[in-house]
């Protein structure tokens, strides 16, 4: 759900239990070499840990766009109806939050 919500940059330190628990508890069973999967993801991600769930509203919106029309929000419904209702909550608020940004900075302007 963070990834689908987000649509996140991806820092080496997620590749673990404790900081993307989306991998879960069996990530310390999987025989992938982690050291070198995590030296594999691009330098300059390296300290984006902090601010890696960080995303631009804008951003948020313009990927729930590329997901409708894709298609991919659709095949999400199907394969789990349940994270489906959530994701899909989730961005109408995102819409409706960045809907009031978009009409006060419009108010502000139209002030000055």
């Amino acid at each position: 759900m963070k990834l689908i919500t987000t649509g996140n940059q991806l820092a080496p330190n997620m590749i673990t239990p404790d900081a993307f628990a989306d991998w879960g508890p069996n990530i310390a069973k999987i025989k992938a070499p982690l050291n070198i999967l995590r030296k594999a993801i691009p330098v300059p991600t390296l300290h984006t840990m902090d601010t890696a769930w960080e995303v631009n509203i804008k951003t948020s919106i313009e990927l729930y766009t590329i997901w409708e029309a894709s298609g991919v929000l659709d095949q999400l419904e199907t394969i789990d109806p349940n994270l489906f209702d959530v994701v899909n909550d989730l961005m109408d608020e995102k819409r409706e939050e960045y809907q009031e940004w978009v009409e006060e900075h419009q108010a502000e302007s139209t002030a000055d």
